[in-house]
């Protein structure tokens, strides 16, 4: 594998760890070891997992708005993007699971259920981010990597947009506003994207420069 080939995977998984670091120590210096902490670093990871996502589900749509080495960039270290959301947002679980643990508390069924079958498919889009299981699983991989990033898609965005009620006291609340700005931006996005790639390009005249 060449130095360049490799570069892309280092740079997102070693941005992925730093965020993380990052998130974690915001949260040390400004709560300590506390309810608070943990508190902080969940939230900071989901907004960090979003992130990736958002990225790694539209790669494809900036590379057909526009070819750039950027957006090439992008659609070939897709597969390093996605994973790199796996390991924030797995990081984003431990710690949901640990600030439920010392408060002990139980999520509600409807989160269980519904935030457990995002990880589930999670998992499955993981273990089948390669060539030897797309080639196996034909149509049907493609099939589930739609149906999975949707769903998570739809667990983001009712996340954000449930924020944007002033009764449930999200702060910051401009946060929450980009946010969803952004989750409601995606199928528009790939709506945009799917219309460019059908739409038949004019013909460049013969002996045009």
């Amino acid at each position: 594998m060449s130095s360049r080939s490799s570069l892309g995977p280092a740079v997102l998984y070693g941005s992925a760890m730093a965020l993380l670091a990052t998130a974690a120590a915001l949260a040390w210096f400004s709560h300590g070891v506390s309810q608070e902490a943990l508190a902080s670093v969940t939230r900071h990871t989901a907004r960090i997992a979003f992130g990736y996502f958002f990225v790694t589900f539209t790669a494809s749509v900036w590379f057909v708005l526009r070819s750039t080495p950027v957006t090439r960039w992008l659609l070939s270290n897709r597969r390093h993007l996605g994973l790199s959301f796996a390991i924030v947002h797995v990081v984003h679980l431990l710690a949901l699971a640990s600030l439920f643990a010392v408060r002990g508390e139980v999520p509600d069924p409807v989160t269980l259920v519904g935030g457990g079958l995002a990880y589930v498919l999670l998992a499955l889009l993981v273990l089948t981010s390669n060539r030897a299981a797309r080639i196996r699983l034909g149509r049907r991989w493609r099939t589930l990597h739609l149906v999975g990033c949707w769903y998570l898609w739809a667990i983001f965005t009712q996340s954000y947009l449930g924020r944007l009620d002033p009764v449930a006291g999200a702060e910051p609340y401009a946060v929450f506003v980009a946010l969803s700005a952004m989750a409601l931006a995606v199928p528009l996005l790939r709506a945009w994207a799917f219309i460019r790639r059908r739409t038949p390009r004019p013909a460049t005249p013969v002996g045009a420069s």
